[in-house]
This record gives C-alpha cells, structure tokens and sequence, in this order.
C-alpha cells in the first residue's frame, strides 16, 4: 500500500499516552486485552483509507455485533498496515482496538451486555477522543490542579460545612481524612441541590490531594449543568479522573463510578443510565450509586399519558429504596426530586409529597435550598402564606451565606430563581405591589460583562429582567402595560448587548407582547395586528439561536421564554378577535384561549412558570361574556386545581357567582379568599 504526505488525525486528540489494562470477563470466560495507546501525531495514511476509517470510528460507533464484513476487514487490514509501520512500545492503539472489538464481538454472540468495567473505559475513551493519535515522543502535560477551579471560586475562602446534609458516608481514597470529609460534604450538598457549594468543597478536596478519584467525580457532577463558562473545567475535571482510572488510582468501585459519569459528558450520554445500572449490580452496597441508576431512568411526563415507563421505573424504585432507607436523607432527596415535575398540583402532592418536604426542610432547618424546596410545593399545594413564608426565609439564608462567604449572585442562581418563585407567589396573592418591587430590584443588578455566560446572569438576563414585564402583562390593569415597558431594559443596552447574549431577542419579544395588549385594550387594532406579527416573528428569531443556547447555561429559559410568549401571543390574539366582534366577544376566539390553555408550562422542577397569566380563568371570563355560563363554569374550576388558592383567579370566580344570583357560594368563596390571604 503506497502512503502519501497526507496526515489523518482524530479531533480533540490528546498529546497523552495511556496504558490501560482491560478485563473481559462474561460467563465464566476470562480474556484480558491489553492495550499501549501510542500517541503518534504525523499517522500516514493514504487520504481516502483515512475518511473511511474517520467515518468507521467517528460515525458509525455501532457495537461491534452490528458491524458489516467490510467494516471489519477494513480494522483487520489497518492492523496489518499499523504493525507493518512498525511501532514500536507495545500494541498500537488501534490493534488493541480491534482486538477488543473483536471480543466484544465474541461476547455478544452469547447475549451479554457491554458492562466489563474494562471495555466500558476503553470504548469511552475512544467515544470521547481523548485515545486519539498523537505525537509518540511528546511527553505528556503536566496536570495543573488550577485547571478544574474556576477563578471566581480561586478568591473564595474556604467553604462552610454542612453536617446536617450527610447521612451517606462512603469511604472515599484520599490521602486525609479531611479530603474525604470535604467530598462526603460535596456530595450530600450536590444531591441537596446546591451545585455550587458542592463545587466549592471538591475544589478542597482536588487541592489537598490532586490524585483523589471521587473528588473530580463530584468536580464534573457538580459542574453537570450545561454553562458554558466551565466548560473548560468540566473538561478538565474529567480528563484527569479519566486519567487517574487509567492509572489504577481510587477503588475499584470509584473507578466504575468514574467511568459512568464520564459516559454523561460523552456524545453517548444516552448511554449513562445503562451504565450506572450495570456499575450500580456490581457494588449492590453503594446507595448512592443505587439512587443514580435509578434517578437517571426518569424520562418525564406526557400530558395525556402521564409519567412515561422510565419515569414509572424511577419512581417504583427510588421509593422502593427510601421505604427501605427511611433514615436516608439523600434517599428521600432524591425522591423529593423526582416529584419537581410530577403534573399533579394537589391530590396526591398534599397527601404524600408535601409530608416528606417539610420531613427534608425540617432535618436542616437552616439550608436555604430545602426551604426553597418546600415553598415550591406549598406553593402548588395552595398554601400561598406558607409558601410566601419558606421564600423569604430561603432569599435571607441565601443572602446571609453570600454575604459572609463573598459569594456573587453570578455563582448563586438559587437566589434569584428564589425571588422570582416568591414574586410568583406575590402575584398569586393579589400583592402585585410586592411583587413589582422584586421585579425592580432584578431589573437593577449590575451585570458584569465578563460574568455574562454565569448561571446567575443568565437567569436574570432572560427572567429577571422581564419579570415586570410579565407581571404586568398578568394584571392588565390601566397603564399596567406602558409599565411594563418602563421595566424592560433600555433599548440601548439591548444594543450593547445583542451581540453577547440572545436574551435580548427575548427582551424585544415581551416589548412587542405587551405594545399588542397595549394596542388591542386602547381599541387600536390595525397597530395590535402589527404587533401580534413582530411577536411571531420574534418566535422565528429565537429558534435561529437554538444552536448558541444548547451551548450554555440558557437552554432553559430560552425554552421557557418561547413557551410564555406563545401563550401570550394566543392570549393576545384572542383578544383582539373579541375587540373586533364587540362587547360579547366572538366564538372564534374560542380556538385561541384554549390553545393557550393547552400550551400552559408544565412544572419544570423548582422554578416558577415563566407565563404569569392565567388562561383558564381568562376563558371562563370570556365564555362568561357570551353568556355561556356552563362552559364557564368548567373553565372556573380548571383554573382553581390548576392554580390552587390563586386570590385572583378566587375573586374572578366570586364576583361570576354573584352575578349569576349564588350568593351562598359566592360567600363561602370570600370567606375562603380570608383564609387563604391571612385575612381576619
């Protein structure tokens, strides 16, 4: 075979070699493959044996039992060319790596599954890139610990503990006692839901003892959260525990653990749940390696169907394993956090999920996140002054940790969704006032032009600077939408920013909702017409930067962002066909309000619907209109279960009764309306 000048080297490939010893064992048959990965940069192939051996590693990544004759050949043939090359310092890479593919070829004929710790690191390292071929005589790069911390965190002191999170102490190898306590403090704070404190105490561990396996596990989890601004960290994190696997370091339980993880940061990250099942049957004893397997079966709702087979699974088992852990905090963390999601506003929430919140809330009285954890579900249970309660208390442990510890809202989202979930209940109280001043407050945070991509910034970049402005759109009240405008920055920051953060394409989408409700309520049509039309092409441009958001930390509030405005932008429609048809309004709209009903946020986890209208109540005041008062009626009590104990949707359905001649309900109604605000 003649070779040409041509040079063929795998993306993101590593001036690193690994020597990695990969055990097959299935079914009583044992056979070890050993594999010298041989950087070499300069690989000289033929160009086009090369595209089709790039397509073969980089494309196909098919298991070995799906791989055609020729696919094969091509391995064995290139095996013969590696060997013929010359190399020297044991197996070349891909040798090794047709011979393991080969076996787990073998292995697949008799039904087994890819889960040997061994194949499951080889293969990963070929997935992620970091196996590629490089120069042989470069040595490798010296680990620097300053790789995997942030500098924000660099200028911290030392963070404060936790002992009341931990109730899971697993041996960690480390070479102190004080590292093991920092990842054990990591990890419960990490499945508290506090990544960042978590982060915080593994930047300790990983400082103290470079070598320590579990410390950049909990490094790469509690960095797991798409931000673009640690990508690099993340990376690092996982690499060096890659690295420290491949170099026998850490038990053998930590290194499969290691080896699951890393599958989550891998372009076959579908693939994590398996793994962690298949580590989790091999150390049976590892509750914490339990709970993951299971917790990462979840698949999510189906506002038809209901919880889909995963999320079925993730919740049999993860309450199998709290009925048997009682006493397990992290157990029952982990079980409060499958119900983030759950649809149901009250029936079963009040029964059993809210009784195992304040159990969580109450064994650490004062961590911020259970507060704002249980303020979440007193909110959707309807216990709006419990809820209001729990809010407070978690923004003032927020604020007091920050405070003494120097940390920035930027590594502090939790504070700042905090406020908007308590301005959401605010606005469910009838207290726009209180929650306009938490708007004001968000609308004014100074923003840092080098902390833009932060998980902070970007919450209040996308949310907390349009939360007047949403707030407004809620009420609807005479001038409430010029207000509205009035919070939403001004269009010469959006300027300044729009080359940095698609978030400004948001701002001016709430500009044109509000100018449209604006144009419709002031009787102006042809101009709501026009507005309605800027909004949806609002839509378009948000979807063109799907691509720069997958990238960052605001994927989630994009998504939440074009959600809202569609409602807004149906709700708004909706309108303008009633202002058009006259006082009563017209059937046509009809199509409208449902769709907004229809398209209504689902819970996603902690955070508060982005949307603060109410379309529901908005329906059964329009069929209310038209005199249609049966529909209305159904639309009322949607509205009720839907937003439990919500003033305005309960003072909408009182004033209804009494102009349809029930004055008894309409009283008990009032009487509850006392209830629910603390009223005397």
């Amino acid at each position: 075979m003649a070779f040409d000048d041509s040079k063929v080297v795998f993306e993101a490939a590593k001036d690193i070699a690994r020597q990695i010893a990969l055990a097959v064992e299935e079914r009583g048959r044992a056979e070890t493959v050993f594999v010298r990965v041989v950087a070499r940069e300069g690989f000289d192939l033929e160009k086009r044996r090369g595209r089709e051996m790039m397509r073969v590693f980089k494309e196909l990544r098919r298991p070995a039992s799906e791989w055609n004759d020729w696919e094969a050949g091509m391995l064995i043939e290139w095996e013969r060319v590696v060997e013929a090359m010359g190399f020297t310092g044991g197996t070349p890479v891909l040798l090794g790596f047709v011979h393991c593919e080969l076996a787990r070829k073998d292995l697949a004929r008799w039904g087994t599954g890819f889960e040997s710790s061994g194949m499951r690191l080889f293969c990963l390292l070929f997935t992620l890139g970091w196996a590629s071929l490089a120069a042989q005589d470069t040595p490798a790069t010296e680990f620097q610990v300053e790789s995997v911390i942030q500098p924000s965190v660099a200028k911290l002191k030392p963070p404060r503990w936790y002992p009341e999170l931990i109730s899971f102490d697993p041996a960690v190898s480390a070479n102190s006692k004080e590292v093991q306590r920092h990842v054990t403090q990591g990890m419960a704070l990490v499945h508290g839901g506090w990544d960042f404190e978590a982060y915080r105490h593994f930047v300790e561990a990983v400082k103290k003892d470079p070598e320590c396996v579990m410390a950049y596990w909990g490094l790469a989890l509690s960095l797991a959260n798409p931000n673009s601004e640690v990508a690099e960290h993340r990376l690092a994190a996982v690499e060096r525990m890659l690295d420290l696997v491949g170099q026998g370091k850490g038990t053998a339980s930590e290194r499969g653990q290691a080896e699951a993880l890393a599958f989550l940061f891998s372009d076959q990250k579908g693939r994590a749940p398996e793994i962690f099942e298949a580590v989790s049957k091999d150390y049976p004893n590892n509750l914490q390696l339990k709970l993951m397997a299971s917790f990462m079966k979840r698949d999510g709702y189906d506002d038809l169907l209901g919880p889909g087979p995963g999320q079925r699974e993730a919740l049999a088992e993860v309450e199998d394993i709290l009925i048997n852990n009682n006493d397990s905090q992290m157990a029952l963390s982990f079980w409060v956090a499958l119900q983030t999601e759950h649809p149901d506003p009250t029936g079963e929430l009040r029964k059993k999920v809210l009784p195992r919140v304040r159990r969580l809330a109450k064994l650490a009285p004062d961590f911020p996140t259970y507060r704002e954890l249980l303020g979440h579900f007193e909110k959707r249970a309807g216990n709006l002054l419990l809820a209001k309660k729990e809010f407070s208390t978690a923004i003032e442990l927020y604020e007091k940790i920050m405070a003494e510890d120097g940390v920035k809202y930027y590594d502090c989202p939790n504070v700042i969704r905090a406020k908007l979930s308590l301005a959401n209940v605010l606005r469910s109280l009838n207290d726009y006032e209180g929650a306009f001043a938490i708007a004001r407050e968000l609308a004014n945070l100074p923003l840092a032009s080098d902390r833009l991509y932060s998980p902070g910034a970007t919450l209040v970049l996308w949310e907390g600077r349009t939360l007047g402005s949403r707030l407004a759109l809620a009420r609807g009240a005479p001038g409430d939408y010029q207000k509205g405008l009035a919070f939403l920055p001004k269009k010469e920051e959006g300027q300044k920013l729009a080359t940095e953060t698609p978030s400004v394409i948001g701002w001016e989408a709430w500009r044109h909702a509000l100018a449209a409700r604006n144009a419709v309520s002031t009787k102006v049509l042809d101009a709501g017409e026009k507005y309605l039309n800027a909004l949806a092409a609002s839509d378009g441009l948000l979807d063109q930067v799907s691509s720069v958001v997958a990238k960052g930390s605001s994927r989630q509030s994009w998504e939440r962002t074009r959600n809202a405005l569609k409602v807004e932008w149906m709700l708004a429609k909706a309108e303008l066909i009633n202002a058009k048809a006259g006082e009563k309004g017209s059937s046509m709209a009809d199509f409208w309000y449902q769709s907004a009903v229809d398209e209504r946020e689902p819970p996603k986890g902690v955070f508060p619907p982005l949307s603060l209208a109410l379309p529901p109540m908005e329906f059964a005041l329009h069929l209310a209109r038209r005199g249609e008062q049966e529909e209305a009626a159904e639309k009322f009590k949607i509205a009720m279960v839907d937003y439990a104990n919500d003033v305005e949707v309960l003072v909408a359905y009182e004033a209804w009764l009494r102009k349809k001649g029930d004055a008894k309900m309409a009283d008990a109604i009032a009487d509850h309306i006392k209830v629910v605000t603390g009223v005397k």
